[in-house]
């Protein structure tokens, strides 16, 4: 059940019937760049609706940037079991970072929709990580989505890479609980959400190989 802060936020989405087909089949990972996302989906197109609405219509599709942060070397993934708002994941692992794009992200200069998309980003990985100026900053890699559960049908997921170096700090927030460091190759991914599978994925052949 959602808390009354998750209740009267407002979050950014898009009408299903205005996204490609192609980015909306039963399981995708879709690599591409923000360019071409954002071009794909106008920003005419983008709406805020309050998110207790958006989370039970699935005409929208609610942006949620989706932060896989690793070491430097790529070797080791940050992982962590779900708590916090979403309850319908409770007790599955997860490597994504994020959450959804507010609409105090849309208040900057930049009201564009790479603009807004990188606020919220930032906010998230501040108020979870305790992050504000990583030595590398967040690359972005491309979508995913899937269609078999009703957390799915409501999300898109906009997936980032993080390569924190030595140099990097985290002050990890409470609601990543169990948060620990896993050989990326080592994963029993059977014990994580659908999105971490496909945003690994995802990264994997955008890299051609982790």
């Amino acid at each position: 059940m959602m808390n009354q802060k998750s209740r009267s936020e407002q979050v950014l989405c898009v009408p299903r019937d205005g996204l490609p087909e192609e980015w909306l089949e039963e399981m995708t990972a879709c690599e591409l760049s923000m360019e071409a996302f954002a071009a794909r989906v106008p920003d005419a197109a983008l709406s805020w609706l309050p998110r207790e609405r958006a989370e039970g219509d699935p005409s929208f599709k609610q942006l949620i940037p989706y932060v896989v942060v690793q070491k430097v070397d790529g070797v080791e993934t940050a992982c962590y079991r779900r708590k916090g708002s979403e309850v319908r994941l409770h007790d599955l692992w997860s490597v994504g970072i994020g959450g959804h794009v507010n609409r105090e992200d849309g208040s900057g200069l930049d009201a564009s929709l790479p603009g807004v998309v990188e606020r919220g980003l930032q906010r998230e990985l501040g108020e979870e990580l305790g992050l504000s100026a990583p030595a590398h900053p967040p690359v972005f890699v491309g979508l995913i989505n899937e269609e078999r559960t009703a957390v799915g049908r409501v999300h898109l997921g906009l997936v980032y890479r993080l390569r924190l170096t030595a140099t990097d700090q985290v002050r990890v927030d409470r609601e990543l609980d169990s948060f620990s460091w896993m050989k990326t190759r080592e994963m029993d991914l059977d014990r994580f959400e659908l999105w971490s599978r496909l945003a690994l994925r995802l990264m994997d052949c955008a890299m051609g190989g982790i």
